[in-house]
């Protein structure tokens, strides 16, 4: 009895205490701290801590080697895999020459950086018999163009239809010629492989009927555009003497000197010599 009667007291009291000015006073402060508090991390720091490693802006890995990229990529929280390789002879072997994504797209965290590394040797390309030999030249020049295989020496021997191939060779092996069908001789049916970016020499017929051609006059002109005046003429570039000004782009150097002269005349196949020099000559504008 005296339990219940103390217990009773107690809540009395609590209740009194609890519904007091003093407690709720003090309550309320308390309380007001707490919701100063959870507004401050909920609205100032939790937000920036969850926006922390919402994107990452990718960085340009391009000329580096994987291991070093690798270490950049891991401190970003990303990942890096190699799906490809490809040939660039101007870059170092085992250097990125692509990547997806790329420079200063934004990301997710872990987030894979593919990449293509650049090989330390060619791809091969395969050459067949039937697309070369008794072919003309301007379609085995495009055939070429799509296989990066590259066009050097054309020389011009009598005979058949003009500009079909007899023979090609790289230095000097001789890929594939023309077989002889009444000796028994068969056309080759495998492939020669060769090196993407190859240069290749041509042995063509000049016809039967074949004239003497007027050279054309290629001062003045960049080397890209003598190469197509040259080829375009039934001619073969010879010899290339490059000016140490002219650098590793040939492309827009100047023709500053030929020979033969433009306007001789020669044969189908002859060679033309050129000089190179970065700068186009003064009296290319005078004219």
């Amino acid at each position: 009895m005296k339990f219940s009667t103390k217990a009773a007291n107690f809540f009395k009291e609590l209740g009194y205490f609890l519904s007091s000015k003093y407690f709720l006073k003090n309550f309320g402060y308390m309380m007001g701290a707490v919701v100063l508090f959870l507004l401050v991390v909920f609205l100032l720091l939790l937000p920036g801590y969850t926006r922390h490693g919402e994107d990452i802006k990718v960085i340009d890995i391009t000329n580096l080697t994987v291991e070093q990229a690798n270490k950049m990529i891991k401190s970003l929280g990303l990942k890096l895999v190699v799906t490809d390789s490809s040939y660039n002879p101007l870059k170092n072997p085992g250097v990125i020459i692509e990547q997806t994504p790329t420079k200063g797209n934004r990301v997710k965290p872990k987030r894979t950086i593919y990449v293509t590394v650049n090989s330390a040797q060619p791809p091969l390309v395969s050459i067949y018999y039937n697309q070369v030999i008794a072919q003309d030249l301007d379609q085995v020049e495009r055939k070429f163009k799509s296989m990066d295989i590259k066009i050097g020496k054309l020389k011009y021997v009598p005979g058949r239809a003009e500009n079909t191939v007899k023979s090609i060779k790289q230095g000097d092996k001789i890929l594939f010629r023309e077989v002889d069908g009444t000796k028994g001789e068969k056309k080759p049916s495998e492939a020669q492989n060769i090196p993407r970016g190859s240069v290749v020499d041509l042995e063509l017929y000049r016809g039967d009927d074949a004239e003497m051609k007027s050279i054309p006059s290629l001062i003045c002109n960049t080397y890209e555009e003598a190469m197509l005046q040259i080829l375009g003429n039934e001619f073969h570039i010879g010899n290339i003497y490059i000016d140490p000004s002219v650098g590793r782009d040939t492309t827009r150097a100047y023709i500053v000197r030929q020979s033969p002269r433009g306007g001789s005349e020669a044969s189908m196949g002859t060679g033309i010599d050129i000089w190179l020099e970065k700068r186009k000559p003064v009296e290319c504008d005078e004219e």
